[in-house]
C-alpha cells in the first residue's frame, strides 16, 4: 500500500490511501486508480467517516482517535476502526481506548525499519488490537511512503460469502479468497472462477489450506 498527500501512487501496490483532511488533493489517488483497495484516512480531530485515524504530532490525539472509532462503531460508519500510530507509540493508544472501555482498534503501525512484514499480525481474520498494517518505509525521493498490508483487512477486504460447511472456519475460507488464489491466478475472471469452484467443493479447498502455508502478507 503507498500513500501520498499528492496524491501520488507507487507502482504495483495493491491499496492506496489518502487523506479525508488535511490535504484533499490526496484523494486524485482514488480517481487516477480506481481498481486498487482504497483507505480513507482522517488526520485531525474531526469525527469524519474514514478507515484510520490517523495519530501524530499536528494530527489527532490519542484520546480523540479512541472517541472517533466510538463514534465509527456507533452510528455504523466504520465497524473496524483502524489507528496509524508510531509503533514507539501504540501503548498510547491501547490506554486511551481503555480509559473509556473502547474494544481497541487494528492498528496501522508506523517503523521505517524497512522490513514490510515486520509487527504484521499473523491471524488470517485480524481482531481488535491486531496490526493490519507497517509503514516500512517513507518517501525518501519518491513522493510516497509505502506499507506492507495483511492479505484481509476488515473494513477494506470484503468477507468472501461461502456456503456453510462442517470441513472450512471462515478464516480458512478467508485465506483461500485473498491468498491462494490470488497467488494462483492471474486474471479476475479466472480468480472469480476459482472461488466459484472451490466454494462449491469445500473438500478440496480443506485440502489446499492443508497443503500451503498462508503468507499473511501483499
Amino acid at each position: 500500500m503507498s500513500d501520498s498527500v499528492s496524491g501520488a501512487v507507487a507502482p504495483g501496490v495493491e491499496l492506496v490511501a489518502a487523506y479525508a483532511t488535511g490535504f484533499p488533493g490526496s484523494q486524485v489517488a482514488f480517481k487516477t486508480h480506481p481498481s486498487l483497495r482504497h483507505v480513507l484516512i482522517v488526520q485531525a480531530n474531526a469525527y469524519v467517516k474514514a478507515t484510520v485515524c490517523d495519530v501524530e504530532s499536528g494530527a489527532a490525539t490519542p484520546a480523540f482517535s479512541a472517541a472517533w472509532a466510538r463514534y465509527m462503531r456507533a452510528t455504523r460508519q466504520n465497524d473496524y476502526p483502524t489507528v496509524y500510530v508510531q509503533a514507539s507509540g501504540s501503548q498510547s493508544i491501547i490506554d486511551a481506548f481503555n480509559a473509556i472501555r473502547e474494544p481497541l482498534p487494528f492498528f496501522w503501525l508506523a517503523d521505517w525499519d524497512g522490513s514490510p512484514a515486520a509487527y504484521l499480525t499473523n491471524n488470517v481474520i485480524p481482531g481488535p488490537g491486531d496490526v493490519v498494517a507497517h509503514q516500512y518505509f517513507g518517501g525518501v525521493n519518491v513522493s510516497w511512503d509505502l506499507s506492507g498490508v495483511v492479505r484481509y483487512w476488515p473494513g477494506v477486504d470484503v468477507m468472501p460469502y461461502h456456503p456453510p460447511s462442517p470441513l472450512m472456519d471462515n478464516a480458512q475460507w478467508v485465506w483461500i479468497r485473498y491468498t491462494y488464489i490470488p497467488d494462483h491466478f492471474t486474471t479476475l475472471a479466472d480468480r472469480e472462477h476459482a472461488w466459484a469452484e472451490l466454494s462449491a467443493a469445500p473438500a478440496k479447498a480443506k485440502a489446499l489450506v492443508l497443503k500451503y502455508a498462508p503468507p499473511n502478507i501483499r
